[in-house]
């Protein structure tokens, strides 16, 4: 099953401090048009109305075939006192058809 795995995925941070969360890929990506390249971004949740109460880098995290299952960081920093909901914008690799509302990363 094509999905997101997380080391963690809840992070308490602190306003002005950061956090590593560990990212990588459950399966291989799907080749498609001779391509498996996943690229994964990030949004705030709307749901919530802090949405500039943290900042993310780097702003991409790519995935292949070969690199799938290595563990990339994604440092996040509170910059504002609120809660966050990042959510991933999934392209590629069959992982686009994904539900990125199943793979939230919350911030306390």
């Amino acid at each position: 099953t094509l999905g997101i795995r997380y080391n963690s995925q809840l992070s308490t941070i602190g306003l002005k401090k950061s956090a590593i969360v560990e990212i990588w890929l459950s399966t291989p990506p799907h080749r498609i048009h001779d391509n498996d390249t996943v690229i994964i971004e990030w949004q705030p949740s709307s749901v919530f109305n802090c949405m500039d109460c943290a900042t993310w880098t780097p702003e991409r995290l790519v995935f292949n075939s070969t690199n799938f299952d290595k563990r990339q960081e994604l440092v996040i920093t509170r910059v504002k006192v609120g809660e966050v909901v990042l959510l991933p914008i999934l392209h590629g690799g069959g992982y686009d058809k994904i539900l990125s509302a199943g793979y939230p990363i919350y911030i306390e």
